[in-house]
């Protein structure tokens, strides 16, 4: 009936699917013992009665305690709604923050589509078996090299650039001066082998064809390839959004590709600025 009261199916024999639903989703949605996402906001308090100490995962009960604070400072959450000018025109905000992030560079590489791009791999985490080919050594190619290594997979990094984390956008030059220090040392650590000034020619099924310097072409192999070629603003919908509203700001990836630590710094600048703004005294 408490399930009922909040617009929840219970019934019998669906443990698993609730906490499926849970673990992938954050709040739970049943009937017939299947998974049905149609709710447009998040029901926080039947999440939070279900959810204590339901799980040994330590990422989960990380997340957990974040919609706990959701619930506590009265945050209002809405999901499966997508963020138009209309709807923007319609909420008629005091101030937008947009953080609509970035999506993977698709290079021109013949036979790229064959491999696993970095973002796959956090969400689905694919087998990528033994051994593996990353493509691309910036921050988030050396680490995702780093950590399969320390699950026993022999992975190389495979960077065009004469240096790891060369990029144009390689965040504040204090930042990624720590974070190189630190991938190298690891890199070693786990035997991680970085080929730098090596080209990727394609992407073939059992590897990469790769160039070096001077000229000369040879074959990688290993069971997957995983390309992590740097990341893009999702520009076209920050822009469709930045005159809906007087106050915007673009935060995070879709302002500028960075690490954690210079989006969550934006998104902290951000509440600062609407901290301070005062509507009668606007000049």
């Amino acid at each position: 009936e408490d399930f009922r009261r909040r617009n929840l199916v219970w019934r019998k024999g669906t443990t698993k699917s609730y906490w499926w639903c849970v673990d992938q989703y954050g709040f739970p949605i049943l009937g017939k013992n299947k998974c049905k996402l149609d709710a447009h906001r998040i029901n926080v308090d039947c999440f939070l009665r279900f959810s204590k100490s339901q799980s040994e995962n330590a990422e989960l009960l990380s997340y957990y305690d974040l919609i706990r604070q959701v619930k506590k400072h009265r945050i209002d959450l809405r999901l499966n709604t997508e963020v138009t000018p209309e709807y923007v025109k319609r909420i008629n905000p005091d101030f937008l923050l947009c953080a609509a992030g970035a999506t993977p560079v698709s290079l021109p590489i013949p036979g790229y589509e064959k491999a696993i791009p970095i973002l796959r791999l956090y969400t689905e985490e694919p087998d990528v078996g033994k051994s593996v080919l990353v493509l691309g050594g910036g921050f988030s190619g050396i680490e995702a090299a780093i950590g399969l290594a320390m699950k026993g997979v022999k992975a190389t990094v495979v960077e065009m650039a004469d240096e790891i984390c060369s990029g144009p956008d390689v965040p504040f030059p204090g930042t990624g001066a720590m974070r190189k220090n630190a991938l190298r040392f690891y890199a070693a650590k786990y035997n991680v082998e970085i080929m730098l000034n090596t080209k990727c020619l394609e992407v073939t099924d059992t590897g990469m064809i790769c160039q070096n310097k001077d000229g000369e072409r040879f074959e990688l192999t290993a069971d997957s390839v995983i390309t992590a070629g740097g990341m893009k603003p999702n520009s076209a919908l920050v822009e469709s959004l930045r005159d809906t509203v007087i106050n915007f700001r673009a935060i995070g990836d879709c302002y500028a590709p960075g690490l954690i630590r210079t989006a969550v710094r934006d998104g902290f600048d951000a509440a600062m600025c609407i901290g301070l703004y005062d509507p009668d005294n606007i000049y």
